[in-house]
């Protein structure tokens, strides 16, 4: 009798183990990534995003307020079908549906492709299980007018100048990402042959700000550099014609150690990353440590420079790269 008691007490207290093990691992992967301190976010962050000119593609709002059933909703709008995966929700037009489907397959296709490349240089992806179960909703408009509908449902300040943005917003949850929007105008953004190399540059800068934004820290870094961000998403996404809008005559105008508010951010923050690019080059470290860290301090913990060192590099680089 006594040998069936501690039988039953002992697998009684193996399902108690169990069941808290369980329970911390669940707790560890369905926690929102980041999630931010329970304190009053920064204004001048509010303020920053607010002001942003209407070229650049970030949509952002903070929502004191937030529900956590939002995390598993997604906008479903202009009678949008969709197609989705363990990773993605792509949406597209109803209107010309076989053509538009097309187009939607392609860009699960190219989302994925894009996963690993964004591991190796951003040191992590964002799977839904890191965000609260929530997939990365791509939207996929047929024209501009519904390029700026989709906008509007996801954010009260659509970019009108842009072939992509990706759209967010920020609470003690932590990042939630709406949505990122194409524009049918990103097969034609840059002049590539292949009109579809063109697209994927477009979703993969702006999947690249998904995984940056989705992993800053805004209380460490309440304003970070528009030509470090953008800069970022263009050298992942391999954007080479960058290079043929570099201004020469402009960049004696600028510097690395000032925040670029207009359109030459993009330019500028691609070379400044090819720049420094070398054989045995730590960008990833630099792009890992200013999550939590500003852009100076993030190049002392990962290259031992400092961002004046950068901003001569940079000149230099483009002194020599005629």
């Amino acid at each position: 009798m006594n040998k069936i008691v501690n039988i039953i007490f002992s697998w009684l207290i193996f399902l108690i183990i169990a069941f808290i093990m369980a329970y911390i691992v669940l707790l560890f992967f369905l926690k929102p990534q980041n999630p931010l301190k329970n304190a009053e976010f920064p204004k001048e962050t509010i303020d920053f995003f607010s002001h942003l000119p209407d070229i650049i593609d970030i949509g952002f709002s903070y929502n004191p307020n937030p529900d956590s059933s939002s995390w598993g909703n997604y906008e479903e709008v202009d009678s949008l079908l969709k197609i989705e995966d363990s990773c993605f929700v792509v949406f597209y037009s109803s209107i010309d549906s076989v053509v538009e489907k097309k187009k939607a397959v392609e860009t699960l296709q190219y989302a994925h492709e894009a996963i690993p490349k964004l591991k190796q240089l951003m040191k992590d992806y964002p799977y839904p299980y890191k965000v609260n179960n929530r997939k990365l909703p791509i939207y996929l408009a047929r024209n501009n007018e519904q390029y700026i509908s989709i906008q509007k449902t996801l954010t009260p300040d659509p970019c009108s100048n842009s072939v992509g943005i990706y759209i967010f917003e920020v609470s003690i949850m932590g990042v939630l990402t709406n949505g990122i929007v194409i524009s049918p105008d990103a097969y034609t953004a840059f002049n590539y042959n292949n009109q579809n190399q063109s697209f994927k540059i477009v979703l993969w800068h702006e999947m690249n700000h998904y995984v940056y934004f989705t992993n800053f820290d805004f209380y460490s870094n309440s304003e970070p550099y528009l030509w470090f961000t953008e800069g970022c998403a263009e050298y992942f996404a391999e954007n080479v014609v960058r290079k043929e809008e570099v201004d020469r005559g402009k960049v004696s105008d600028y510097s690395l150690t000032n925040n670029i508010l207009n359109s030459d951010a993009y330019w500028i923050g691609y070379t400044a990353f090819k720049a420094i690019e070398k054989p045995g080059s730590t960008i990833s470290d630099m792009v890992y440590a200013s999550y939590k860290n500003n852009i100076e301090q993030a190049l002392q913990k990962s290259m031992n420079i400092s961002l004046e060192q950068w901003d001569v590099t940079w000149k230099n680089y483009i002194r020599s790269n005629k």
